[in-house]
């Protein structure tokens, strides 16, 4: 494996100052390191994989459209669909990052995260409260979706009278 070495370039990009020190994660207390190898690395590569997969799928997409119609072959249709959900779970994993890269300080130096965590009373009500919430609308969104789906609102134009 090849070793090349560029010196400064780390300050600059971290402190905009080529003569910044910046300090190693092996420099810091274990208690205040981030917990790397694992749950940010690997949110990291999957958010990045799928950003590239969406890229990549654009690009073919794009190309394989030019100067014809859209591309209407099954794996072409499976790949767009999954690219909606795979966005939202591109999006998720690039919050875990940020979220878990941070740990265990929520404010470095000043506020750790479990001195953050709230004791207020009430938490459970106000959760299940949003829980219901979000369900309802979870379950409309579904109804009304089905409802559009078999052609539903197709027939209301049959019960409006003959004179409106």
């Amino acid at each position: 494996m090849l070793n090349v070495r560029v010196p400064t370039v780390l300050s600059v990009l971290a402190y905009d100052d080529a003569h910044a020190r910046v300090r190693g994660l092996a420099s810091f207390p274990k208690p205040d390191r981030t917990p790397l190898a694992i749950p940010v690395r690997l949110s990291f590569l999957g958010m990045v994989g799928i950003g590239t997969y969406l890229v990549a799928l654009s690009l073919w997409y794009w190309i394989r459209r030019r100067g014809r119609a859209r591309p209407e072959d099954r794996w072409t249709l499976m790949a767009v669909a999954a690219s909606g959900p795979l966005a939202f779970v591109a999006n998720e994993l690039g919050w875990m990052v940020s979220e878990l890269g941070r740990q265990p300080w929520v404010v470095y130096g000043v506020l750790r995260t479990r001195d953050a965590v709230t004791a207020a009373g009430g938490l459970d009500v106000t959760f299940t409260g949003f829980a219901l919430v979000y369900i309802g609308l979870a379950t409309a969104t579904v109804w009304l979706l089905r409802r559009l789906a078999t052609g539903a609102p197709a027939t209301l134009g049959a019960l409006t009278p003959a004179g409106a």
